[in-house]
């Protein structure tokens, strides 16, 4: 047996032992019901099988759904006898059952993204209107069934309903979010070996809130004493503390007690002269009360948890960013103090080497100046400053740079001197220079605080950068131009993903393309462009045509199309991709118009016979880049097949579309019926002569 055949086996055997589970969960739930808290009558205050209905279908998916099926017609099978009517009022309700589980289920997914339904007060309110609405379904097709087989009166429809509805509603209310919230809570590996250890303490206050409830309970359905609502504090205390689960539990006993009572003719919802209906109203109202705040307050704990761990998980980041931030002001002074060490030394070895420094000073392939500090007055320049700049020693020496205009923009000088008597040095410091003839030089500046006959002066090392930025800016250029150049073969979106991953996309030849549903193609030939080629140089000729495929290409361009390619004298234009539009249809319908109009212009100025004949069809296709060398944007697909062949079937001056473009262009334009034509590949097929578009007509008063 194969891989895949032993997943099959193992799923299929899962799936069949989760519906007899189900089947017998929701059979012996309804046994217990009838048993035990059905009213007089039959009525059941809450249908507990609904709320198991619900748990299955959302924790394990329609799969189970027959499970409930299944229980039904066990539970009616146990308790009516057999006969073909009964067995189909039973198959409606099974149905019925079925239906609204998964219903309710299916509702909360959509709704609900959480795993369980009560961690958001939102989604707590929307559980609640979801349980109400669904058993709606149950509730009719089991009610309409019965009466259509006359086991129950007509005139009994509305209380039946009603009855059928609220006991089923009750039943999700209750139960369901308690089943969830377990199965949540239990292991993944759903062993009892995971679980974490009991707390005693919890252990204690589980217990005595259990004891409580009971006493309480037990006092009020015994003595039928109006005090029911005390047990809300302690269903209130049980969440707060022990979580949605215990408190859940707490509420299915206490509402069994209540419902049992009630059912025996105890507590304070039953009363002597108080019809059966007003009672089993007051008590369903207690079990939404007591339900509907467990299921509210367990949200809003819920989302105040999750608050208080966003904001711990950001103060976390937030002193995890402060302590990396205090090891880089670490590093940073530091670095600082070994940079100024480095400084001081130099400067005192420049210092007590004069000699030394006169004759690196003059034979530096670089531009060197001394200035002073204080004012920027130039003392001292070495060769290779003057041949850059063009200026001769004593144009220079004794005059300050902001002077000469050496400077282009002089803040810049005043930034490096701030830096300098922060950091006592500075290293490729970028700044534009003008040189004597004008021009403008760029540099990288390192400088230095040194000290010369007692006065702070700033030695400055240049390195011409001029070359490497114009460079930069050719290169910059280039890029453009290389970008337009892209951008004028393939749309922008598929360029962006060539640039983004090249090597995977393109050296490892895997293609780029993309599914559209909605796009509109177009094909046009110029008819008689063969036999004009006979009367023109070749040179003329393409200029011709390179003339009329730029008018395309404009039109194009103003109505937002997509231009495919051009093969010779035939032109290819779409709409719809790569950016999908409503419209499509009729973009490319006033394309061709346009196209029309602009070739009778053409026309005219040759004095040639020159016409157009245009295809166009609507529908799916894929679009993209294959290939590895020389690779375009082209489309794919029987869509972009059919609109070639409704160009080459077509008639010169005429525009000819496809049933999918009229149904799209019927309407705003005017299309004149062809007929039917056979079409290679595709049999007769009916097309349509594109005219022009509809008149508006004028507004009446």
């Amino acid at each position: 047996m194969t891989t895949t055949q032993q997943r099959i086996s193992v799923w299929s055997g899962r799936s069949l032992g989760l519906i007899l589970a189900l089947a017998i969960a929701y059979w012996g739930a309804g046994q217990l019901v009838f048993r035990f808290i059905s009213l007089p009558g039959g009525i059941t205050p809450v249908w507990p099988s609904s709320g198991i209905g619900l748990a299955a279908v959302f924790l394990f998916g329609w799969r189970v759904a027959p499970g409930i099926a299944l229980g039904v017609i066990m539970l009616l099978t146990h308790t009516q006898d057999v006969s073909p009517l009964v067995i189909l009022v039973q198959g409606a309700i099974a149905l019925g059952s079925s239906l609204e589980a998964g219903f309710a289920a299916q509702v909360m997914r959509r709704l609900i993204p959480s795993q369980t339904p009560l961690t958001r007060s939102r989604d707590a309110f929307r559980f609640v209107v979801i349980v109400f609405a669904a058993p709606v379904i149950g509730a009719t097709m089991g009610t309409a069934s019965s009466c259509l087989a006359g086991l129950n009166p007509w005139s009994d429809f509305l209380a039946i309903w009603g009855s059928w509805w609220i006991s089923n509603a009750f039943g999700m209310l209750i139960v369901a979010p308690t089943l969830i919230s377990w199965y949540v809570q239990f292991p993944r590996d759903r062993q009892l070996a995971n679980l974490p250890p009991l707390r005693t303490d919890r252990l204690l206050e589980g217990f005595a809130m259990l004891t409580m409830a009971a006493a309480v309970s037990y006092i009020v359905f015994q003595f039928s004493l109006p005090v029911e609502y005390v047990l809300i504090p302690i269903l209130i205390w049980t969440t707060f503390r022990l979580g949605l689960a215990i408190a859940t539990g707490l509420v299915i006993i206490i509402s069994g007690i209540a419902i049992a009572g009630t059912a025996n003719g105890l507590g304070p919802f039953v009363q002597a002269l108080r019809p059966q209906w007003l009672s089993l109203l007051l008590l369903q109202a207690f079990i939404g009360v007591v339900t509907l705040t467990v299921l509210v307050l367990s949200a809003v704990i819920a989302e105040r948890q999750a608050a208080n761990y966003q904001r711990i998980q950001a103060n976390q980041s937030l002193a995890a960013m402060a302590e990396d931030l205090k090891i880089a002001n670490q590093a940073l002074a530091q670095a600082n103090g070994v940079l100024e060490n480095r400084v001081e030394q130099r400067t005192q070895d420049l210092y007590f080497s004069e000699d030394k420094f006169a004759k690196v000073f003059g034979a530096s392939p670089n531009p060197i100046i001394i200035s002073r500090l204080m004012d920027g007055v130039i003392l001292d320049v070495n060769a290779s400053f003057l041949a850059l700049s063009g200026y001769e020693r004593a144009q220079i020496v004794g005059r300050s740079a902001l002077d000469l205009g050496i400077w282009v923009d002089p803040e810049l000088r005043s930034r490096l001197v701030e830096q300098l008597q922060q950091w006592g040095a500075t290293r490729d410091y970028e700044a534009e220079f003008r040189i004597a003839s004008g021009a403008v030089r760029y540099g990288l500046l390192s400088a230095e605080i040194i000290t010369l006959d007692g006065q702070s002066c700033l030695l400055t090392l240049v390195n011409d950068i001029t070359e490497r930025k114009q460079a930069e800016l050719d290169l910059r250029l280039e890029q453009e131009k290389s970008e337009r150049l892209l951008l004028n073969i393939l749309p922008q979106s598929i360029a962006d993903r060539l640039k983004q991953n090249p090597s995977n996309n393109r050296i490892s030849g895997a293609a780029i393309a993309e599914h559209y549903d909605e796009v509109t193609i177009l094909f046009a030939d110029i008819v008689g462009f063969t036999q004009l080629s006979s009367h023109l140089p070749p040179m003329e000729l393409v200029n011709l045509l390179n003339s009329i495929f730029s008018t395309f290409d404009q039109l194009a361009e103003q109505l937002g199309l997509e231009k495919i390619k051009t093969i010779g004298d035939a032109y290819m234009v779409a709409a719809g991709l790569p950016n999908p539009r409503s419209d499509h249809a009729e973009a490319i319908a006033d394309m061709a118009l346009e196209m029309t109009a602009a070739m009778q212009r053409f026309e005219q100025d040759l004095q040639f016979d020159l016409k157009l004949r245009i295809g166009i069809n609507s529908g799916i296709v894929v679009a993209g880049v294959i290939g590895q060398k020389k690779f375009i944007y082209d489309l794919w697909g029987d869509a972009v097949n059919l609109a070639s062949r409704m160009e080459s079937l077509g008639e010169p001056g005429g525009i000819q579309v496809t049933q999918a473009t009229r149904d799209r262009l019927a309407p705003l334009y005017d299309l004149r019926d062809r007929g039917a034509i056979a079409v290679k590949g595709k049999g007769t097929m009916q097309t349509y002569w594109l005219v022009g578009r509809k008149a508006i007509a004028p507004a009446t008063v």
